[in-house]
Order: structure tokens, then C-alpha cells, then sequence
């Protein structure tokens, strides 16, 4: 049955902040109580997992350390809901069963408790204390299932994944492979396996997952589906876009009884603001049956601009309450908008104005363009939106103020300023060919790049060969480059370096500094060491969604159309980000402190990768460093490691190679622990020959005819891989030996049979 009731209308208005786009419907606990540990020797690495997202989320909360558990024990009944960072009870590891009975009692008086990144015995093992309904065993997803089968199944999403925000992407390498009978499961792999699980715990809830560094949206799907499990009510605003119009508009609740009792609920409406409540809408008493829901509507009229939120407060026959809150943008009276806030001369300065009044109403507003201390230069008056657009050469080099007054009831003033440079044309074009090829100025450039450069290395860089680097971690809320970072560009420049820029930082940490990436990337864009932007590296570990991603490099794309972005993400996770960016990579370092028994990891995980990106190039980032944690017996890799991880990228499809690290060193209590290759001499002597081979080698991957089927092996079944590569006149047969043990087979080409044994990680190159 679907119920339609009608309440009183009040006139409201909101302008939503422009990084509160995570999550549309809020479900806000009362406060939360986060838990973390000391990571893996004391580096603290997950301590900050969460402050960005739950500050981005409205939510407030306090920290604590696993060692202070008895502290957190002593006033859990400030917290409705506990969170736990990945790595929890990893680093100083507590015996969880000392607290067992505390954990008990705060979820039977109805707490909701999330475990998460479940995948260590002292985070785990102390659960079917809890109850023997609540064991888990646990593994790793991508050993025990391969990386297809380890992946997310969203073909058959739960309500936790799809509730109020569809969330198609978790952070994980772990799975539950067996679970107690306690339990329902809300994520699994494809393979059938356990992601996530909950169950109740008296009137509390209990939610165990091996996912970590949730995004904000499925924060508040987490907290709203628990508390739907306590309740047994749903509710949200529906049909409710983040912006409207101003005008008169139908603000609608859905409320749902998900169970077969029926039930009263008390809905009280409120409209309040970021510094204080405002105004009470209506309280009204909400009938339920079995399965029943209802949607209440209410006509509310957006009259005045400013910040609020919708809230529902639901009040359940047991006593408890929950709250739904929705923002929505109320735009101001007039709006401008530049792409970029830098314009070459060949460039159309094209300013948006967006003119808002209330419904029926009619506004004026009047354009003024003068160069600084100068008169205008443009002057216009406009009853409607509109595109003004100027040729920048008409205009002197220099700095320029765009003005818009209107007038509605009262007058607004908007200003921006943009700046026009001597520059006739963008000096560094970059686009991407029909192979996947990168055209810098029309030329085929194959890159070979690596990470962490300091100003003072980068002519040491260039002379082993490398042709571009990753620029500066920009903070994520700077408009413009510092000038030392404006040397270090030039310096780049200089030594005939192209720059990656490395722009992850505008949406980590629950930012969404769009505006001032905008300003940046207009800076970078007439810098004539720019090859690539870097959109976001690693993405899902930080708990950013495809769809933010999209729209950071909509932004990235719309302000500099000229240079390609470019978005990393670990093997597996790839699959939910490729294709976003003009150009995907994907990062498998399978080096640790072992000899591996084999490299093929590699060259499926860019298999994968560039099956995912339909059509779109995907570039390696190879290990070339030791990997973390600081202090661990983890090493380089060889060289020959090396080489066969790259000759492994480029056989699967590879169109681009960048070698991680340089420059990475970890200070720790113990003193420096080096992991850049900077610290290995052996490894820069074999870059130094190595990048001369792949400048060659990799414009014959990106212009020549690569074929897998021209090569045989006998026996077929050996664990080689090969290509055939046609190129002009030359030809090229590419065999790689992933294993760490010799190979021996026979080898038929177009042009040749011969038989070889291959030693292990070999890569052997005949040209014919």
C-alpha cells in the first residue's frame, strides 16, 4: 500500500557546500567512537583513516587507541556507534577476550559496532568468545579464489550496498570462508564468499567486514542499514536532488516497516542550518501495517539562500529515535563560472553566468571585465543565463576582474578573477592516439617515468634515462604553484623532463577542492613541461568512489583539454576505476623479501586492466623499490626482476611504463629505512642501460603489429610468455620466463624454430 500525506509548507532555502557532494542522505549517529591501533612498527598509518570522511559527513567523534580500551569502556554510552580503522588491533596487540563481556554489554543496550579490515588473528579470533554463532575463518580473497573470482559479485547487491547509496566498489584482499550461523552476509565475492557480514546482538548490531577505509556514502549506508536492522523501519527523502530551483517544491519521506508486526512511528520535520536549528515543520503520528510504506509530503517553498538541511527525526514505539537528513543547493541569485583562470592567447575566455531568481520573479545583472586598475573592457547587462565569450588576444597580458551586480529583491555582487597570458598557444599538447600511443606536440612518446624526484636529482634522472617524472604532492587546498614548486617545474623543464602532475590530494581525506584544482591546473596547463595530470593514485584505499573520481577528472579534463589524465589503482580494484581517465594504471609489485616462484601476476593484473578500460591505454607502474613497512626484511628487486615485470606489462598491453620509487626514504625510530631505488647503485647503473633498451623496444610496442597467436610453444602448456612484434621491416620475437626456475621448450616463430632453456625471470629478445 502506498500512503500520500500532506503537511504544512514553510518557506526554507540551502546553499550545500561544495565538498558535502560524498553522500546525499545522511544518517547521523550521535557521536562515534574510532578505534585504532599503531600500525605495523609504530607508523601509525591508519590513525587518520577516517577524519577526513566523518568530518566531510557532519559526524562527530573521538579516537582511541586499542591500548585504551578501558578508557573507551568507560564512557561507551556517549557513542552510539564504533568504528574501527584498518589495522585496529594490529600494531600493540590487545587480547579482545580480556573485553568480551564489555563488547557484549554495549551492543545488547543497542550499539552498533563496525570491525573492519578482519583479516589478522588478534582482530579475529576472540569473536566466538562473543558467541559461537559469531566465528569467522578468514584468507586471502585473491590467493585462495584468483584475482576474478575474489572481486566484489555486484550482481546481486544488498540493501547495505544499494541503501541510499549504490555502492559498486570495497577496499579488499581478504575473505571470510567460513562464517557462524549468526551471521547474514551483505558483500561477497564472486565466488560466493563472505565480504561482509552482520547479526545482532541483543538490540545491538554487529557488523564484521574485511573492507577498510569505507567512503563516506557507504559510511552512512553502513549506519542507516543498522539501524534499519535494530528498528525494522527505513526511511528516506526521496527524489530530492541536490540542487533546486528556487521556487515551490514537494519535499517527499518515504517510510518503510520492513517488518511483518505493524507499527507506529512519530515523524517530526525540522529544517535547520549549520549554526543552529530553525524551524519545526510538523510532528504527526505515521500508521504502518506489515510491509506497508508511506510516503509523506511536504510543499516547501525555497525562497531564501543559505545553508540547511531537511531532517527526520523518526521516533520508534520502543523509544528510540533515528534522524534522516538531506541537503539540497539552493543557488545564489547569480552564479559565474570560468573553466580555467589562466587563457593563452589563442584561447576564448568564456565566463557562465547564471542568473537564479524566484519562481515568477524577473533579475538583472550587470557584467563588468576591466583589467586591473584599468576601465572595463566589457560591459553587459542580462535579464537571463548566459555565455559571454571574449577572444583572449583582444585583450592585453594581465590580470582581469570579472564583476556581476543583480538585483532581485536585493542587490548580490559576485567577482572572479582570471588572467590572460602572453602565451599565443598551450606550448605542450597532449593527446592520445588511435593505438593508445601518447602524441606530445604529434610526436609518439613512449613514457618511462618514475616517482619522488627532488629538485636536485632530477638531472641525475634524466642521465639514467628516464624521460618523465611525478611532480610535487600539491596540498589539496593550494589555487596556485609555490615558488618552489614553480623552480622545481621549471628545473623539470629544463633537463627535458615532462611532468606527471600529482593532483590526489584535492579529493583525499573527504575533500572535494574542485575550485581550487581548477585554479592549478590552469597554472599547469601553459607549463611546458606537463605531459599528463594524475588524477587520484590508489583511490579505493582512500575510500574514494568511481563517481567522485569521474567528475575530479571531468574538472581536470574541462580545464585543460590539452593534457590527458591519468587515474592508478592496485590489481583487482583496477577493474571499478579503468576507463574513467584517458589513460588507467595499475600498480602489482610482488617483490616482498622472498624470491617469488613467479612474475605472471604481472602481466595478468595489465591484462586485466586494459580488458577493463575498453579501448583506452593502460600504463604499468613496476616495482622498483623495497617494499614497506620500514624495518621489515623486505628488498629491492633484481634487475632482472626488473626487466621481466616491464617486458611482462608490455606483452599484455602495456602502453607505458613508470618505475616506482626514486626518492622514498621512511624516518623511524631505528633510524632511516631507505626504499627508493635512489639508495641502490646497482639498480642505477641498470636503468641506465635498461631505459636506453625500452626508448627503443616501446615505440615498437606502441607502433608495431603485437601478436600472442604467432608464437608456439612445445611443450604448449610451458609457462612462458611471448609476443611477435612487426614494425616497418623489423621483427621481434619477445619471450619472458616469469618463474623463478629455468624453462626449457622448443619456440616456433613466422620466420624461425628454435629451441632454448630460459633462465628464471628471463627476457629474451630476437630480432630477425
Amino acid at each position: 500500500m502506498r500512503g500520500e500525506v500532506i503537511l504544512l509548507g514553510v518557506a526554507l532555502a540551502l546553499l550545500l557546500p561544495s565538498h558535502l557532494t560524498a553522500a546525499q542522505i545522511v544518517y547521523k549517529p550521535k557521536r562515534v567512537a574510532v578505534i585504532s591501533s599503531s600500525g605495523v612498527n609504530n607508523d601509525f598509518r591508519s590513525w587518520g583513516e577516517y577524519d577526513g570522511r566523518l568530518q566531510v559527513l557532519g559526524w562527530e567523534f573521538d579516537k582511541f587507541r586499542n591500548t585504551e580500551l578501558e578508557k573507551f569502556f568507560e564512557r561507551a554510552q556517549d557513542y552510539d556507534f564504533v568504528l574501527t580503522t584498518s589495522l585496529w588491533n594490529y600494531g600493540d596487540p590487545q587480547d579482545m577476550r580480556k573485553f568480551v563481556h564489555h563488547w557484549r554489554r554495549y551492543l545488547e543496550a543497542g550499539g552498533i559496532v563496525v570491525l573492519t579490515d578482519m583479516a589478522y588473528p588478534p582482530m579475529c579470533d576472540w569473536l566466538s568468545d562473543l558467541s559461537e554463532d559469531l566465528s569467522i575463518s578468514y584468507g586471502d580473497a585473491f590467493r585462495d579464489l584468483g584475482a576474478e573470482k575474489a572481486s566484489l559479485d555486484n550482481s546481486r547487491l544488498s540493501r547495505f550496498l544499494l541503501k541510499p547509496n549504490r555502492v559498486e566498489a570495497l577496499n579488499f584482499w581478504a575473505h571470510f570462508r567460513k562464517w557462524g550461523k549468526g551471521y547474514t552476509v551483505w558483500a561477497r565475492t564472486k565466488a560466493g564468499t563472505a565480504v561482509g557480514l552482520v547479526a545482532s546482538v541483543g538490540r545491538g548490531v554487529l557488523i564484521v567486514t574485511t573492507a577498510w577505509a569505507f567512503s563516506p556514502e557507504m559510511l552512512v549506508n553502513i549506519y542507516a542499514n543498522a539501524l534499519t536492522i535494530k528498528s525494522g523501519i527505513w526511511a528516506e527523502f526521496v527524489g530530492l536532488p541536490q540542487e533546486l530551483a528556487p521556487s515551490t517544491q514537494l519535499v517527499r519521506l518515504l517510510i518503510e516497516n520492513l517488518q511483518e508486526q505493524p507499527k507506529t512511528v512519530e515523524v517530526t520535520l525540522r529544517v535547520t542550518r549549520d549554526e543552529g536549528q530553525m524551524a519545526r515543520v510538523q510532528s504527526l503520528q505515521v500508521p504502518l501495517k506489515g510491509r506497508e510504506h508511506k510516503v509523506i509530503s511536504v510543499p516547501v517553498t525555497f525562497d531564501w539562500r543559505g545553508k540547511l538541511n531537511l531532517v527526520a527525526t523518526i521516533g520508534l514505539p520502543e523509544g528510540e529515535v533515528f534522524e534522516v537528513s538531506q541537503p539540497v543547493r539552493i543557488p545564489e541569485l547569480v552564479e559565474l563560472r570560468l573553466k580555467r583562470t589562466v587563457f593563452v592567447r589563442s584561447d576564448r575566455v568564456e565566463i557562465f553566468v547564471r542568473l537564479n531568481p524566484f519562481q515568477g520573479r524577473k533579475a538583472r545583472a550587470t557584467i563588468t571585465v576591466r583589467q586591473q586598475g584599468g576601465a572595463p573592457v566589457f560591459t553587459s547587462t542580462l535579464t537571463s543565463s548566459k555565455v559571454i565569450s571574449l577572444p583572449a588576444y583582444s585583450l592585453k597580458p594581465g590580470q582581469y576582474l570579472v564583476r556581476a551586480e543583480a538585483r532581485e529583491v536585493k542587490k548580490q555582487i559576485v567577482e572572479a578573477m582570471f588572467e590572460v597570458s602572453d602565451l599565443k598557444s598551450v606550448p605542450t599538447v597532449v593527446r592520445v592516439g588511435t593505438r593508445g600511443e601518447l602524441l606530445v606536440n604529434g610526436k609518439v612518446f613512449f613514457p618511462i617515468g618514475t616517482y619522488h624526484v627532488g629538485l636536485e636529482d632530477l638531472k641525475q634522472v634524466k642521465g639514467l634515462g628516464f624521460n618523465c617524472v611525478t611532480g610535487p604532492i600539491y596540498g589539496g587546498d593550494q589555487s596556485g604553484l609555490t615558488p618552489d614548486q614553480k623552480a622545481w617545474h621549471d628545473e623539470a623543464y629544463k633537463q627535458g623532463l615532462f611532468v606527471i602532475t600529482e593532483l590526489s590530494e584535492y579529493i583525499r581525506g573527504g575533500r572535494r577542492n574542485y575550485e581550487q584544482a581548477r585554479k592549478l591546473v590552469s597554472q599547469l596547463r601553459i607549463h611546458p613541461a606537463t605531459l599528463v595530470h594524475y588524477a587520484i593514485d590508489e583511490p579505493m584505499g582512500g575510500g574514494i568512489s568511481p563517481e567522485t573520481v569521474r567528475k575530479f577528472c571531468q574538472v581536470i579534463a574541462e580545464t585543460d583539454p590539452e593534457h590527458p589524465t591519468f587515474v592508478n589503482e592496485v590489481p583487482g580494484a583496477v577493474v571499478q576505476y579503468a576507463g574513467i581517465a584517458h589513460i588507467t594504471g595499475t600498480d602489482p609489485y610482488p617483490i616482498g623479501s622472498g624470491v617469488p616462484e613467479s612474475l605472471s601476476w604481472v602481466g595478468n593484473s595489465v591484462k586485466q586492466a586494459v580488458e577493463a578500460a575498453g579501448g583506452r591505454p593502460v600504463w604499468a607502474v613496476i616495482q622498483a623499490h623495497r617494499q614497506p613497512p620500514p624495518n621489515s626484511a623486505n628488498r629491492f628487486p633484481t634487475p632482472e626482476e626488473i626487466r621481466c615485470m616491464a617486458y611482462l606489462a608490455l606483452n599484455n598491453g602495456a602502453k607505458g611504463l613508470l618505475f616506482y620509487a626514486w626518492g622514498d626514504v621512511y624516518r623511524t625510530e631505528q633510524g632511516e629505512w631507505v626504499s627508493g631505488f635512489k639508495f641502490n647503485e646497482q639498480l642505477q647503473t641498470f636503468f641506465r642501460k635498461f631505459n636506453a633498451e625500452l626508448a627503443e623496444m616501446g615505440l615498437h610496442y606502441l607502433l608495431g603489429k603485437v601478436r600472442r597467436d604467432a608464437v608456439k610453444f612445445e611443450p604448449a602448456d610451458v609457462p612462458l610468455d611471448a609476443v611477435w612484434i612487426e614494425h616497418g621491416k623489423a621483427k621481434f620475437v619477445v619471450i619472458v620466463n616469469p618463474t623463478s626456475k629455468p624453462v626449457r621448450a622448443a619456440i616456433s616463430t613466422p620466420l624461425k624454430r628454435f629451441e632454448k632453456e630460459f633462465a628464471p625471470f628471463e627476457v629474451h629478445i630476437v630480432q630477425f
